[in-house]
């Protein structure tokens, strides 16, 4: 718990002590949280303006797939 301990020393606050071990936890405490919300909304405009390019992509694969495979006459 934050605050003063009886000796009048302050003390770290309980989430940080747990926090300070991992060099990774303490780097995603420290981030403000402004910088996640510009990540967040620039990895979505990404992913949307990429959208259209992997589906063309995936599309002529499965073309490619479906020239390759043998067609199955139905007997």
């Amino acid at each position: 718990m934050r605050g003063r301990n009886s000796d009048g020393e302050v003390t770290p606050v309980d989430e940080l002590v747990n926090l300070c071990h991992s060099p990774l936890f303490t780097f995603f405490y420290i981030m403000p949280n402004s910088l996640w919300v510009m990540i967040d909304v620039d990895m979505k405009r990404y992913n949307f303006q990429q959208f259209h390019r992997h589906a063309q992509f995936m599309q002529t694969r499965a073309i490619a797939r479906e020239s390759q495979s043998p067609k199955s006459t139905g007997s």
